[in-house]
């Protein structure tokens, strides 16, 4: 009996460094890693980058004709929506430089989208953790 149980203990302490191994190394995408982008990058090539967890840099703009809020920037051809967040949260941001996380999707016609989970605004300095002199 007491071999049997050293035995098995080994083979499961394998099977838990073998699968922790795989897991780190191929399944990283599982794991929350996150690709930094443009506005451009997603438009340019959209479907290298469907079902990624991303990060996207640009310039959130409101459009009027289709009610939505994009994200764009300088070098961007067509604008990506972006949903999940509430209007008060987009509103007060439209039209200054922010980060966008979430997830990446396009549609089989081809349109593009962030599923967004979290916006900040990336003109606005650190917050300091010394209070200013007076």
């Amino acid at each position: 009996m007491g071999r049997f149980l050293m035995y098995a203990t080994i083979v499961l302490l394998a099977v838990f460094v073998l699968s922790s191994f795989t897991l780190l190394k191929h399944g990283n995408e599982g794991l929350g890693l996150v690709k930094t982008l443009s506005a451009n990058n997603l438009a340019t090539d959209p479907r290298l980058y469907e079902g990624a967890t991303i990060a996207v840099d640009g310039t959130l703009v409101y459009n009027d004709q289709l009610s939505r809020y994009e994200l764009t920037d300088e070098t961007a051809t067509t604008p990506t929506p972006i949903e999940g967040l509430s209007d008060v949260i987009l509103s007060p941001m439209v039209g200054k430089r922010v980060r966008v996380n979430g997830k990446f999707a396009v549609s089989t016609g081809g349109d593009r989208l962030i599923e967004a989970d979290t916006i900040r605004l990336l003109d606005e300095p650190a917050p300091s953790s010394t209070p200013a002199a007076s």
